[in-house]
């Protein structure tokens, strides 16, 4: 890191010596072990927090500077110590978080009509299907479309029933 960086803003010049302070026991505590991403990572967010012209008094004003992200700011948290339940949980704006949806096949794909078949053998109180059966009872449905076969279809041969 470049030592000889100096905070633009007086206000941030703690912060500069604790990052700095940070790296250099990181370094010292890894040795070689430190990926070179990883020391890209931290020379940008260094250098940008140096180059920021109003002070950063809080956690969420550090985590709003870009290169910083939440393992940084983890990193920083005894610097920030008298701070710490400031944190904003909610998203930083422009990144989208995404939940987990179930698994849901396109319309008239054949893993779609392979569902619908294991659907309907289940309410017909069919407790296991072989592949063939399954492949046989997805093509009579004819939900996977006229020009979807599902001969070449791969289903899952890690479980038969017995």
């Amino acid at each position: 890191m470049a030592s000889e960086q100096r905070a633009v803003c007086p206000e941030n010049d703690a912060l500069v010596e604790y990052m700095k302070k940070w790296w250099k026991d990181l370094s010292e505590k890894n040795g070689q072990k430190c990926s070179p991403n990883l020391e890209s990572n931290v020379k940008k967010a260094f250098t940008i927090v140096c180059r920021h012209k109003s002070p950063i008094a809080s956690p969420n004003d550090f985590l709003a500077i870009k290169g910083v992200g939440r393992w940084m700011l983890k990193e920083m948290q005894e610097f920030f110590k008298k701070d710490t339940s400031e944190i904003d949980s909610s998203p930083v704006k422009g990144k989208k978080t995404r939940g987990s949806r179930a698994y849901l096949p396109q319309k008239n794909s054949a893993a779609y009509a392979l569902l619908i078949a294991l659907y309907r053998g289940e309410k017909n109180g069919i407790e296991h299907m072989r592949k063939q059966e399954l492949i046989d009872e997805a093509e009579a449905s004819g939900l996977s479309g006229p020009q979807l076969g599902l001969k070449g279809a791969k289903v899952n041969q890690g479980h038969q029933g017995t």
